[in-house]
């Protein structure tokens, strides 16, 4: 890879490790050529705040990926206390509606965060929405939820690679 015509300040590093040693190598394989990097649910419940330490520590960006779907009061503590971390990414589920996401908003205030609107999981199926009411089809519900989210503060979108005919119009 061309260092000089390779801009790498847009790229983000998925650290999908369940073992904390082995994400912390990666980081330091990388050195200075990436930023940001994204911590999962898997390799945050190994490490904890070990992890976030450790990238501070490297002067990283954080992307926590723990798509936080929970009541409007927890959402918005969880998120004040991610601005309050440092955190300069986290994920919000869309699923988790209005208030919820209202609430995630009012956590921001004050914090460098920004967050990232999940519409719908690629592992999830529309048969598995269509259990609990929702629409259809899958498209249809994306769509929804990417209504929903417009409607909030947020930074952007997380969609599957299917999904971009639903979202490009509305963004």
């Amino acid at each position: 890879m061309n260092e000089a015509s390779t801009d790498l300040s847009k790229v983000i590093v998925a650290l999908d490790y369940t073992e904390p040693d082995k994400a912390f190598q990666l980081v330091d394989e990388l050195g200075d050529l990436i930023e940001w990097y994204k911590v999962g649910p898997l390799l945050f419940t190994q490490s904890g705040y070990e992890i976030i330490e450790f990238l501070h520590s490297r002067r990283k960006s954080i992307f926590l990926d723990l798509k936080l779907y929970d009541t409007p009061r927890v959402v918005r503590d969880t998120v004040k206390q991610f601005g309050e971390l440092g955190i300069r990414m986290a994920s919000v589920h869309c699923m988790g509606g209005h208030s919820m996401l209202e609430a995630a908003a009012q956590g921001l205030r004050g914090s460098q965060l920004r967050l990232l609107g999940i519409t719908f999981l690629t592992t999830q199926s529309i048969g598995d929405s269509a259990t609990l009411g929702f629409p259809n089809t899958e498209n249809e519900l994306v769509s929804r939820l990417l209504d929903l989210a417009l409607e909030h503060p947020l930074s952007g979108v997380l969609c599957s690679p299917q999904e971009p005919t639903e979202v490009r119009p509305k963004v």
